[in-house]
Protein backbone atom coordinates (compact mmCIF):
# COMPACT_ATOMS: atom_id res chain seq x y z
CA UNK A 1 0.00 0.00 0.00
CA UNK A 2 1.49 3.33 -1.07
CA UNK A 3 0.56 6.59 0.63
CA UNK A 4 1.62 9.77 -1.15
CA UNK A 5 1.67 13.55 -0.78
CA UNK A 6 -0.58 14.85 -3.56
CA UNK A 7 -0.71 18.58 -2.78
CA UNK A 8 1.04 20.94 -0.40
CA UNK A 9 1.18 24.66 0.22
CA UNK A 10 3.04 26.94 2.63
CA UNK A 11 3.78 30.64 3.01
CA UNK A 12 6.98 32.63 3.05
CA UNK A 13 7.41 36.29 4.01
CA UNK A 14 7.80 38.83 1.22
CA UNK A 15 9.03 42.42 1.46
CA UNK A 16 6.07 44.74 1.98
CA UNK A 17 5.80 48.54 1.79
CA UNK A 18 2.84 50.86 2.14
CA UNK A 19 3.51 52.23 -1.33
CA UNK A 20 2.88 49.62 -4.04
CA UNK A 21 6.07 48.80 -6.00
CA UNK A 22 6.37 48.77 -9.77
CA UNK A 23 5.86 45.41 -11.45
CA UNK A 24 9.60 45.09 -12.09
CA UNK A 25 10.43 45.92 -8.47
CA UNK A 26 7.82 43.46 -7.23
CA UNK A 27 9.27 40.70 -9.41
CA UNK A 28 12.60 41.28 -7.67
CA UNK A 29 10.85 40.72 -4.33
CA UNK A 30 9.32 37.51 -5.68
CA UNK A 31 12.80 36.44 -6.77
CA UNK A 32 13.97 36.84 -3.18
CA UNK A 33 11.08 34.64 -2.04
CA UNK A 34 12.15 32.02 -4.55
CA UNK A 35 15.72 32.20 -3.23
CA UNK A 36 14.34 31.71 0.29
CA UNK A 37 12.35 28.68 -0.90
CA UNK A 38 15.45 27.14 -2.49
CA UNK A 39 17.25 27.54 0.85
CA UNK A 40 14.46 25.54 2.48
CA UNK A 41 14.33 22.95 -0.31
CA UNK A 42 17.87 22.78 -1.74
CA UNK A 43 17.27 19.53 -3.65
CA UNK A 44 14.32 21.07 -5.46
CA UNK A 45 16.44 24.13 -6.20
CA UNK A 46 19.03 22.00 -7.98
CA UNK A 47 16.66 21.40 -10.89
CA UNK A 48 14.78 24.71 -10.68
CA UNK A 49 17.44 26.82 -12.37
CA UNK A 50 15.31 27.94 -15.32
CA UNK A 51 13.41 31.22 -15.26
CA UNK A 52 9.97 31.20 -13.72
CA UNK A 53 7.08 32.27 -15.94
CA UNK A 54 3.79 34.06 -15.17
CA UNK A 55 0.71 31.90 -14.60
CA UNK A 56 -2.83 32.15 -13.20
CA UNK A 57 -2.80 33.11 -9.49
CA UNK A 58 -4.75 31.51 -6.68
CA UNK A 59 -7.23 33.78 -4.92
CA UNK A 60 -6.89 36.15 -3.12
CA UNK A 61 -3.46 36.65 -4.72
CA UNK A 62 -3.33 38.65 -7.94
CA UNK A 63 0.02 37.57 -9.41
CA UNK A 64 1.71 34.20 -9.80
CA UNK A 65 4.82 32.63 -11.30
CA UNK A 66 5.49 28.98 -12.04
CA UNK A 67 8.55 26.80 -12.46
CA UNK A 68 7.59 24.65 -15.50
CA UNK A 69 10.21 21.98 -14.83
CA UNK A 70 9.03 21.09 -11.31
CA UNK A 71 5.59 22.67 -11.28
CA UNK A 72 5.60 24.72 -8.08
CA UNK A 73 3.87 28.11 -8.11
CA UNK A 74 4.59 31.31 -6.17
CA UNK A 75 1.43 33.36 -5.54
CA UNK A 76 1.96 36.95 -4.43
CA UNK A 77 0.24 40.30 -4.10
CA UNK A 78 1.74 43.77 -3.39
CA UNK A 79 -0.83 44.24 -0.59
CA UNK A 80 0.10 41.06 1.27
CA UNK A 81 3.05 40.36 3.56
CA UNK A 82 3.42 36.71 2.59
CA UNK A 83 3.70 34.71 -0.61
CA UNK A 84 1.93 31.38 -1.04
CA UNK A 85 4.03 28.52 -2.43
CA UNK A 86 1.97 25.70 -3.96
CA UNK A 87 3.14 22.24 -4.98
CA UNK A 88 0.24 20.71 -6.93
CA UNK A 89 -0.10 17.03 -7.83
CA UNK A 90 2.39 17.29 -10.68
CA UNK A 91 4.95 19.09 -8.53
CA UNK A 92 4.55 16.62 -5.64
CA UNK A 93 5.13 13.77 -8.09
CA UNK A 94 8.36 15.44 -9.20
CA UNK A 95 9.45 15.77 -5.58
CA UNK A 96 8.72 12.07 -4.96
CA UNK A 97 10.96 11.19 -7.92
CA UNK A 98 13.78 13.17 -6.30
CA UNK A 99 13.69 10.89 -3.27
CA UNK A 100 13.05 10.89 0.45
CA UNK A 101 15.35 13.85 1.21
CA UNK A 102 13.43 16.14 -1.14
CA UNK A 103 10.07 15.05 0.33
CA UNK A 104 11.35 15.58 3.88
CA UNK A 105 12.43 19.09 2.95
CA UNK A 106 8.98 19.83 1.53
CA UNK A 107 7.25 18.44 4.62
CA UNK A 108 9.53 20.50 6.86
CA UNK A 109 8.44 23.64 5.02
CA UNK A 110 4.77 22.71 5.41
CA UNK A 111 5.21 21.90 9.10
CA UNK A 112 6.64 25.40 9.64
CA UNK A 113 4.11 27.54 7.74
CA UNK A 114 1.77 25.19 5.90
CA UNK A 115 -1.69 26.16 4.72
CA UNK A 116 -2.66 22.89 3.02
CA UNK A 117 -1.52 19.27 2.77
CA UNK A 118 -3.24 16.51 0.77
CA UNK A 119 -2.38 12.85 1.36
CA UNK A 120 -3.67 10.14 -1.00
CA UNK A 121 -3.87 6.34 -0.96
CA UNK A 122 -4.89 4.00 -3.81
CA UNK A 123 -6.51 0.75 -2.71
CA UNK A 124 -6.80 -2.25 -5.06
CA UNK A 125 -10.50 -3.03 -4.71
CA UNK A 126 -13.68 -2.89 -6.76
CA UNK A 127 -15.92 -2.36 -3.73
CA UNK A 128 -18.92 -0.07 -4.20
CA UNK A 129 -18.25 3.29 -2.55
CA UNK A 130 -21.76 3.26 -1.10
CA UNK A 131 -20.70 0.37 1.15
CA UNK A 132 -17.99 2.62 2.59
CA UNK A 133 -20.67 5.21 3.28
CA UNK A 134 -23.02 2.65 4.86
CA UNK A 135 -20.28 1.41 7.22
CA UNK A 136 -19.61 4.97 8.38
CA UNK A 137 -16.83 6.77 10.25
CA UNK A 138 -16.42 8.88 13.38
CA UNK A 139 -19.67 10.38 14.64
CA UNK A 140 -17.94 13.73 15.05
CA UNK A 141 -18.22 14.22 11.27
CA UNK A 142 -21.82 14.71 10.19
CA UNK A 143 -21.39 16.50 6.84
CA UNK A 144 -21.32 14.13 3.88
CA UNK A 145 -22.33 13.93 0.23
CA UNK A 146 -22.18 11.39 -2.57
CA UNK A 147 -21.86 12.48 -6.19
CA UNK A 148 -22.02 10.38 -9.35
CA UNK A 149 -20.79 11.75 -12.66
CA UNK A 150 -19.72 10.59 -16.07
CA UNK A 151 -16.11 10.27 -14.97
CA UNK A 152 -16.61 8.52 -11.64
CA UNK A 153 -18.20 8.39 -8.16
CA UNK A 154 -17.07 10.47 -5.18
CA UNK A 155 -17.92 10.37 -1.48
CA UNK A 156 -17.16 13.59 0.40
CA UNK A 157 -16.65 13.27 4.16
CA UNK A 158 -16.65 16.39 6.30
CA UNK A 159 -16.88 20.08 5.51
CA UNK A 160 -14.60 21.79 2.99
CA UNK A 161 -14.32 24.64 5.50
CA UNK A 162 -12.89 22.41 8.23
CA UNK A 163 -9.21 21.64 8.78
CA UNK A 164 -9.71 17.96 7.87
CA UNK A 165 -11.76 16.81 4.90
CA UNK A 166 -11.82 13.51 2.98
CA UNK A 167 -12.64 12.33 -0.52
CA UNK A 168 -13.19 8.68 -1.41
CA UNK A 169 -13.58 8.18 -5.14
CA UNK A 170 -13.14 5.92 -8.14
CA UNK A 171 -12.75 6.81 -11.80
CA UNK A 172 -14.79 4.93 -14.36
CA UNK A 173 -13.22 2.98 -17.22
CA UNK A 174 -11.20 3.56 -19.31
CA UNK A 175 -9.30 5.64 -16.72
CA UNK A 176 -6.07 3.82 -15.71
CA UNK A 177 -7.07 3.98 -12.02
CA UNK A 178 -10.57 2.57 -12.56
CA UNK A 179 -9.63 -0.56 -10.62
CA UNK A 180 -8.50 1.39 -7.56
CA UNK A 181 -10.33 3.20 -4.79
CA UNK A 182 -8.59 6.45 -3.88
CA UNK A 183 -8.83 7.92 -0.39
CA UNK A 184 -7.65 11.52 -0.11
CA UNK A 185 -7.35 13.57 3.07
CA UNK A 186 -7.23 17.34 2.62
CA UNK A 187 -5.74 19.12 5.63
CA UNK A 188 -5.53 22.84 6.25
CA UNK A 189 -3.84 25.31 8.60
CA UNK A 190 -2.87 23.85 11.97
CA UNK A 191 -3.86 20.33 10.99
CA UNK A 192 -1.69 20.51 7.85
CA UNK A 193 1.30 21.67 9.92
CA UNK A 194 0.83 18.96 12.54
CA UNK A 195 0.50 16.12 10.01
CA UNK A 196 3.47 17.41 7.99
CA UNK A 197 5.52 17.31 11.20
CA UNK A 198 4.55 13.64 11.60
CA UNK A 199 5.58 13.00 7.99
CA UNK A 200 8.97 14.64 8.65
CA UNK A 201 9.74 12.51 11.66
CA UNK A 202 7.97 9.22 10.96
CA UNK A 203 7.32 9.22 7.19
CA UNK A 204 4.37 9.89 4.89
CA UNK A 205 2.91 6.40 5.48
CA UNK A 206 2.60 6.98 9.22
CA UNK A 207 1.22 10.48 8.63
CA UNK A 208 -1.54 9.19 6.34
CA UNK A 209 -2.43 6.33 8.69
CA UNK A 210 -2.63 8.82 11.56
CA UNK A 211 -5.10 10.98 9.64
CA UNK A 212 -7.19 7.97 8.64
CA UNK A 213 -7.22 6.87 12.28
CA UNK A 214 -8.72 10.23 13.28
CA UNK A 215 -11.60 9.61 10.83
CA UNK A 216 -12.24 6.18 12.41
CA UNK A 217 -13.45 4.50 9.21
CA UNK A 218 -15.57 1.42 9.89
CA UNK A 219 -15.35 -0.56 6.64
CA UNK A 220 -12.76 -3.34 6.67
CA UNK A 221 -11.35 -2.39 3.25
CA UNK A 222 -10.42 1.04 4.60
CA UNK A 223 -9.23 -0.14 8.01
CA UNK A 224 -7.01 -2.78 6.42
CA UNK A 225 -5.51 -0.22 4.03
CA UNK A 226 -4.56 2.04 6.93
CA UNK A 227 -3.46 -0.60 9.45
CA UNK A 228 -0.10 -0.01 11.07
CA UNK A 229 1.67 2.48 13.31
CA UNK A 230 0.04 5.87 13.89
CA UNK A 231 0.89 9.01 15.82
CA UNK A 232 -1.28 11.47 17.67
CA UNK A 233 -1.96 14.61 15.64
CA UNK A 234 -0.86 17.40 17.97
CA UNK A 235 -2.10 20.77 16.69
CA UNK A 236 -1.31 24.12 18.30
CA UNK A 237 -4.95 24.42 19.35
CA UNK A 238 -4.76 21.03 21.07
CA UNK A 239 -1.56 22.06 22.83
CA UNK A 240 -3.19 25.25 24.13
CA UNK A 241 -6.20 23.27 25.37
CA UNK A 242 -3.92 20.76 27.10
CA UNK A 243 -2.01 23.59 28.77
CA UNK A 244 -5.27 25.09 30.08
CA UNK A 245 -6.35 21.70 31.42
CA UNK A 246 -3.04 21.27 33.23
CA UNK A 247 -3.34 24.73 34.77
CA UNK A 248 -6.88 23.88 35.94
CA UNK A 249 -5.59 20.69 37.58
CA UNK A 250 -2.81 22.60 39.35
CA UNK A 251 -4.92 25.52 40.55
CA UNK A 252 -8.26 23.84 41.28
CA UNK A 253 -7.86 20.08 41.75
CA UNK A 254 -4.42 19.81 43.36
CA UNK A 255 -5.23 22.02 46.41
CA UNK A 256 -8.46 20.08 47.06
CA UNK A 257 -6.62 16.77 46.75
CA UNK A 258 -3.90 17.87 49.16
CA UNK A 259 -6.53 19.03 51.67
CA UNK A 260 -8.37 15.68 51.53
CA UNK A 261 -5.09 13.83 52.11
CA UNK A 262 -4.23 16.11 55.05
CA UNK A 263 -7.68 15.56 56.60
CA UNK A 264 -7.34 11.79 56.25
CA UNK A 265 -10.25 11.44 53.83
CA UNK A 266 -7.84 9.90 51.33
CA UNK A 267 -5.66 7.53 53.35
CA UNK A 268 -3.56 6.17 50.46
CA UNK A 269 -2.96 8.98 47.90
CA UNK A 270 -0.98 6.81 45.46
CA UNK A 271 -3.62 4.06 45.41
CA UNK A 272 -6.42 6.64 45.07
CA UNK A 273 -4.75 8.31 42.06
CA UNK A 274 -4.06 4.95 40.47
CA UNK A 275 -7.66 3.80 40.92
CA UNK A 276 -9.63 6.95 40.11
CA UNK A 277 -7.31 9.08 37.97
CA UNK A 278 -5.21 6.57 36.02
CA UNK A 279 -7.76 3.81 35.58
CA UNK A 280 -5.40 1.27 37.08
CA UNK A 281 -2.53 2.18 34.74
CA UNK A 282 0.74 3.51 36.08
CA UNK A 283 4.04 4.26 34.38
CA UNK A 284 6.70 1.70 35.20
Amino acid sequence: MTHIVDWSAFTLPIMHTEQAPSRAAFQIRVGRVMANMVELLPIVGLISTESIIPCKPQRPYTLAWQCPLVGWVINADPRRKEALIVFNGQACQQVRKMGADAMNQLMAAVSASGTRLDLATDIDTMIDIKLIQDAGWTKRITTTSYIQSGTGDTLYIGSRKSEAFARVYRYKSPHPRAGKLRVEHELKKGRAKAVAAIACRYGVDTAQRSVANSFDYQHVVITDAFSGATRRIQTEEHSKTAAKTEMWLLTQCAPAFIRLVAEGVISDPELWVKKYMLGGHVKR
